[in-house]
């Protein structure tokens, strides 16, 4: 970004202070013959400055408009549709507009923060086609867009698309998430329905996992371990173990998984109620029929927590 002419002059007076040959180019006066110089090449400097910004704006256009159309170029477009605005062709590519009449603008920055829907995209190659999962955003929650929202979507990317290319655009509900855990905590600190003693509305171990879930990547893996761990790290939790994790989609049937689960959707949310239970202290045998109680139960809970004080 080009300096202004002020900026240019003072490193042009910092620089001539610095060099002992020129001390004797001492007035003060704002129009002497060496300050005025001083400002010319300033000038010419400046102008040199805005002909390179000029330059690299046209270059960065010129090479915006060439750029193969990948992966990233593809999930750029998805984030950048604007819901309610008409393409219009200019000459080279198509570019959402603001109907003005017969005339067309350009989005102000405010206008396309309102209009943008597409909160979370992801866009991966599958066989001769390239699959785009997207989701909006509705008071912090992830959820599809609307049968409208997605009519208007796809008709925007059937336009900017290659030729030849054919999409599939995935806008389900999160995959159902179910899950079966098993919670050792400190007696001194947590009470025996998760929440804390010092606050009995909070439960670290469900903040834990919601932070989970809301902090995973868009598309990203359910990694067990990596939740474990959270868990692990929350107040009062002395030991924690996955009893068993069950995930779907599209109304199928549960699937259990040991280590990850990729969503469908792209994302996950808990099927169903949060419930706790509290145990008595168990030696081994005990805890271990316990645990597999819970695993061989079947029922509608999303997750259920078991909480065994750790003594």
């Amino acid at each position: 970004m080009a300096r202004s002419i002020t900026q240019i002059q003072q490193s042009i007076l910092t620089a001539k202070e610095a060099e002992p040959g020129l001390a004797t180019l001492d007035s003060p006066k704002k129009v002497a013959e060496w300050r005025l110089w001083a400002y010319v090449v300033a000038v010419a400097i400046w102008a040199l400055e805005k002909l390179m910004d000029a330059h690299r704006a046209e270059v960065a256009e010129i090479a915006e408009r060439f750029r193969p159309h990948n992966i990233r170029w593809y999930r750029e477009q998805c984030l950048g549709f604007l819901d309610g605005l008409d393409l219009v062709w200019d000459g080279e590519r198509y570019a959402q507009a603001v109907s003005e009449g017969e005339e067309y603008r350009k989005p102000t920055e405010e206008e396309t923060e309102d209009l943008a829907v597409i909160r979370r995209c992801a866009v991966v190659e599958g066989e001769e086609v390239l699959v785009i999962k997207v989701a909006t955003e509705e008071n912090g929650t992830v959820q599809p867009l609307s049968q409208e929202q997605y009519t208007r979507f796809s008709a925007y990317m059937n336009k900017v698309k290659d030729a030849g290319n054919r999409l599939d655009i995935v806008n389900n509900p999160p995959d159902d998430l179910r899950m079966r855990i098993w919670i050792r905590y400190n007696p001194l600190v947590m009470s025996p329905d998760g929440s804390l003693v010092t606050d009995p509305r909070a439960f670290p171990v469900n903040e834990a996992v919601t932070t989970y879930l809301a902090n995973l990547d868009f598309n990203g893996d359910f990694v067990n371990t990596d939740l474990l761990d959270r868990i692990q790290k929350a107040e009062g939790v002395s030991d924690v173990t996955a009893v068993r994790m069950e995930a779907r989609y599209g109304g199928l049937d549960w699937f259990e998984f040991k280590s990850l689960y990729s969503p469908f959707a792209g994302y996950l949310a808990i099927a169903g109620e949060w419930k706790a239970e509290p145990y008595t202290v168990l030696d081994n045998a005990g805890r271990e029929l316990a645990i597999k109680a819970l695993a061989d139960r079947s029922e509608n809970s999303g997750a259920v927590i078991a909480y065994e004080p750790d003594i």
